[in-house]
């Protein structure tokens, strides 16, 4: 991912404020217990972490490890689910309690990519 700081560099200065992403997000709150958690913590400009994907009922539907890249306010996440699939995250961080960005799920979901938004709880 070496490739996407150059690109998220240009995007936002490295000398802006620095707002941190370490720590615990999730997608909103959904009454059937469905969305996603990520785990995150940064060292310099890299990211690393985990996530876990549930449906309706809080059922587990899938979890992984996440690497990345940050160049505050812009991140670049790869999620690498246990199965080798992979999901990418592209977006921003927001007033330090938003992530803004594009979900694209793995190749192999029937899930189309669209904008998401995970919240700190």
């Amino acid at each position: 991912m070496g490739f996407l700081l150059p690109v998220l560099s240009a995007c936002g200065s490295l000398s802006a404020p620095f707002l941190t992403l370490d720590g615990d997000w999730h997608t909103a709150y959904n009454p059937g217990g469905g969305g996603i958690t990520l785990s995150l913590e940064t060292s310099a400009t890299a990211l690393s972490g985990t996530f876990a994907v549930t449906t309706l009922m809080s059922r587990p539907a899938g979890a992984g490890t996440i690497a990345g890249e940050w160049a505050s306010p812009w991140f670049a996440l790869t999620l690498t689910y246990t199965d080798s699939t992979v999901a990418t995250y592209v977006g921003r961080l927001v007033g330090g309690s938003q992530l803004q960005g594009t979900w694209t799920p793995p190749l192999s979901s029937a899930e189309a990519p669209g904008d998401l938004t995970f919240y700190r709880p």
